[in-house]
């Protein structure tokens, strides 16, 4: 999960990115599935907005195209690809709404397409009521799958710092993979484990790469032989045994950088 939050005189915006579940769950409402694919050549799909609360939720949407940079980075710009109507719904108390989605872009042939479709949640005002409110803003992936191909990924790289490991990953397939959970383990000459570490993943898009960065206890660097890093994933995204590598550490990679 990813928050990220703006803030503005009336309004907070929480943004969400939940890959993990079966439903995304906001402070007011649901969305039944949290991830859309278009497979098959499909053109039309459907989501649910489940609000069991016991006022309305009225939520608007917008549709952006999904790609990731040189690093991995995330970027997003408007698209007519996708289409929803209407763009804004209102969906009574304890009630479901069904959306239809529709898909209306280049034919995929080779390599899998991304996008997201944002809910933003708008705000009411009621008499009484604070300026400063809550709204909600999920972001859910949609998919344009290719007829072949099984999404996979590759450890390229670890580079060990006094207190940082950064893990190199690539997708060299056409379909996008996502990474659950990185794990990180130091080992002495030994073979005793000195510590233990875990950090978040993301999505990486076919044929990119991204550097991962996980913070290491920096007192236990000089001690350390070798770092083991293990990457799990959601079956329901990537379906694979976790991958793992191994990389040797040495006192220069620990010795502090000098001003």
């Amino acid at each position: 999960m990813r928050a990220r939050r703006s803030l503005t005189p009336w309004l907070v915006v929480l943004s969400l990115c939940i890959p993990a579940l079966d439903a995304a769950e906001a402070a007011t409402f649901k969305v039944i599935p949290i991830k859309l694919y278009f497979e098959n050549n499909q053109k039309t799909q459907t989501l649910t907005i489940r609000n069991e609360h016991d006022e309305p939720v009225t939520l608007q949407f917008e549709t952006m195209e999904w790609s990731q940079d040189a690093q991995g980075q995330d970027a997003y710009v408007p698209t007519k690809d996708l289409v929803l109507f209407p763009k804004i719904v209102t969906v009574a108390a304890h009630s479901d709404k069904l959306i239809r989605l529709g898909y209306q872009g280049p034919t995929v042939t080779n390599q899998e397409r991304a996008y997201r479709v944002y809910l933003t949640e708008l705000p009411v005002s009621k008499p009484g009521q604070a300026t400063l409110q809550m709204a909600m803003r999920l972001g859910l992936p949609v998919f344009i799958s290719p007829a072949q191909g099984h999404p996979t990924l590759e450890i390229i790289a670890i580079a060990v710092t006094q207190d940082m490991a950064r893990l190199l990953v690539k997708n060299p397939s056409n379909q996008h993979a996502y990474v659950k959970t990185i794990r990180v383990a130091g080992q002495a000459a030994s073979g005793a484990e000195l510590f233990t570490g875990e950090g978040a993943g993301w999505y990486l898009l076919p044929g990119n790469q991204r550097t991962f960065p996980i913070k290491l206890p920096a007192h236990d660097c000089a001690r350390v032989s070798t770092v083991h890093v293990t990457l799990t994933f959601s079956h329901k995204d990537l379906n694979q045994p976790p991958v793992t590598s191994t990389t040797a550490v040495t006192p220069s990679h620990c010795a502090r950088s000098t001003p």
